[in-house]
């Protein structure tokens, strides 16, 4: 007789996740679907030489339209304000003003609810132009680095 091997079950929501968050070349570590952020991460990357801002990934995993304000602090003083409107289960992507290294705050708003995210960037970070990914959904709303 033939063994067979299976994966540990997933709930929905980390299928969700997963699908809605990364690409065929995004195949970094997802953090855990079912918490509820990832605070105070730190983005690293290998270093290849280019020089470039942070970019904002909003992956709404609702099915309805989301109005998202996302206001970029460091120190206490506002560096970028973007407002995005995005439709159910979609990912849109959005530049900011981060261009060096520092520790930011992202206040995320939405109609229903409003999150303060901590994320200290790297000069590895900034070079490799990598994204910090805003992950919304019915229950909670978390962010963390895409690696």
């Amino acid at each position: 007789m033939k063994r067979r091997t299976f994966l540990a079950a997933v709930p929905i929501t980390g299928l969700t996740s997963v699908a809605g968050c990364l690409t065929d070349s995004e195949t970094a570590d997802n953090p855990d679907p079912t918490s509820s952020s990832t605070q105070g991460s730190t983005m690293t990357q290998a270093d290849t030489g280019t020089n470039g801002n942070i970019g904002i990934k909003i992956d709404n995993q609702t099915a309805e339209t989301v109005d998202v304000n996302v206001q970029v602090t460091e120190n206490d003083d506002v560096i970028d304000k973007l407002d995005v409107s995005i439709g159910g289960e979609s990912i849109e992507s959005v530049d900011t003003a981060i261009s060096s290294v520092g520790t930011y705050d992202l206040e995320v708003t939405t109609a229903r609810r409003s999150k303060t995210f901590t994320h200290a960037v790297e000069q590895r970070a900034i070079e490799n132009e990598l994204q910090i990914i805003v992950t919304i959904n019915s229950k909670i709303m978390r962010s963390y680095i895409q690696e």
